[in-house]
């Protein structure tokens, strides 16, 4: 466990709940198993490229989001990724 998987990890949680998706729901969506998100999320293990494409895809958000490359506004929305409002977007914490 490294810090940059734990960060990497809590942007993945802050993708997956800002488009009201379960661990379960991103599981489903990627192909991955619940465990592996689980895991991901806590930075317990580093999720490979593959992984994180698949992630970020499902959530309408970069990879480089995820990897904290890109500076995010304080609101990202991803035009027509669908959610319950609609649209997809980035917390506003």
């Amino acid at each position: 466990m490294s810090v940059e998987d734990v960060a990497v990890g809590k942007r993945i949680v802050d993708a997956r709940k800002a488009v009201d998706m379960s661990q379960r729901d991103l599981a489903r969506e990627t192909g991955l198993s619940q465990p592996t998100i689980q895991r991901v999320e806590k930075g317990e293990r580093a999720a490979s490229r593959l992984e994180l494409v698949l992630i970020a895809d499902a959530c309408g958000v970069l990879v480089d989001d995820c990897l904290a490359r890109t500076a995010l506004p304080m609101r990202f929305v991803v035009p027509g990724a669908p959610t319950t409002q609609g649209r997809r977007s980035w917390p506003t914490t």
